[in-house]
């Protein structure tokens, strides 16, 4: 006769070794991850946000020539100052066969005169593969800040710079991005405020070299010139707006971290923001568009005037900074500010010579 009792503890003792199992207690390793490791990670995220210098990581992947990501960190690291070109994949992929075989006429189906826009290269594919290389048998990197100002980019990736020790040597891989033609001296944020000589003596000894973009040869994008003048363009009216206004009170650098989050301190009062115009829509009234500090914070502006969204569409939806003046309001979305006329929204050139 089988025995109850000792069904009802085989039983028992079964589903406590079902519940020991990890991932068959109902909750996955996500959900119920250890409340210290959660702790750890968000330690570390705070660190790297928050010091200038945040010291060294465990490097975990490279995920193309100039965005890599670190262990226990949730963002990958976006490199300052440099701009390499995007790499195969996805939908992407069906295009690689086209540009090996036949660059040209992969050319005309991407790249648009005067018009500047990212697409895959082979030279992405070679900045990917060259730092793959030069991280081969390293485990650490040291990781730094330019500014405290601006720790994330748009897309909340951290941006910083990637410090190696190599044979006994500090080296600088945004640096050696750079040198080895993978990209020219990326400003289109700003200039490097700590390694800026080392860009430019990095970037002069490429193109003497005549390596990767600086070599006709190059499957490459074939509008540097074009990229680099708007690129320049932005950053001395960044350095611009440094020098003349970054200890007005009243004017705010959208890009700026500790602008940003000074806006609210604003609100009902007459300010200046300088940024760029990102997106436009036209459904009016009230016609909108919006600047970024963020992918999920964004400024917005708005005017009931019909022909005033269409002139600032033709004159400042170019990438180029713009300073707006009005009054700051908010509501539970958007910091926002209403354009009463045209003559709100100025050109860099134009508001710093009104300032000397």
């Amino acid at each position: 006769m089988i025995n109850t009792r000792n069904i009802k503890l085989l039983f028992f003792i079964l589903v406590l070794l079902l519940y020991m199992i990890p991932g068959c207690n109902g909750n996955s390793d996500d959900e119920n991850s250890n409340s210290n490791d959660k702790e750890t990670v968000d330690d570390i995220q705070h660190e790297i946000l928050n010091v200038l210098n945040p010291g060294e990581f465990k490097l975990d992947t490279i995920e193309d020539g100039d965005t890599l990501r670190l262990a226990g960190i949730r963002k990958s690291v976006r490199l300052l100052c440099v701009d390499t070109e995007e790499v195969f994949s996805g939908k992407k992929r069906t295009d690689k066969k086209l540009a090996y075989d036949d660059w040209d006429a992969y050319l005309q189906i991407h790249h648009n005169s005067g018009e500047i826009k990212k697409y895959p290269t082979p030279w992405g594919e070679a900045a990917e593969e060259f730092a793959k290389e030069f991280f081969e048998n390293i485990s650490d990197v040291i990781i730094e800040h330019d500014s405290l100002d601006r720790t994330t980019g748009f897309f909340h990736r951290h941006l910083c710079y990637v410090i190696v020790e190599k044979n006994g040597s500090r080296i600088n891989f945004n640096v050696e991005l750079v040198r080895n033609g993978f990209t020219p001296y990326y400003t289109k944020y700003g200039y490097s405020s700590r390694y800026h000589e080392d860009f430019i003596a990095a970037e002069h000894e490429a193109r003497k070299k005549k390596v990767g973009i600086w070599n006709k040869k190059t499957h490459c994008y074939p509008d540097y010139d074009e990229r680099i003048s708007l690129w320049t363009d932005r950053a001395d009216a960044i350095r611009n707006f440094n020098s003349s206004f970054s200890n007005n009170d009243d004017y705010f650098m959208l890009a700026n971290e500790t602008d940003w989050s000074r806006l609210k301190d604003y609100v009902g009062q007459e300010i200046t923001v300088f940024g760029t115009i990102d997106q436009i829509r036209k459904k009016g009234p009230p016609y909108r568009l919006f600047m970024a500090h963020k992918q999920s914070e964004l400024f917005l502006l708005y005017t009931d005037d019909a022909d005033l969204h269409s002139m600032i569409i033709q004159k400042h939806f170019d990438d180029r900074f713009v300073y707006v003046s009005g009054t700051l309001e908010k509501d539970d979305k958007y910091y926002s500010m209403r354009i009463i006329d045209y003559g709100r929204i100025k050109s860099p050139d134009i508001e710093y010579s009104n300032n000397e």
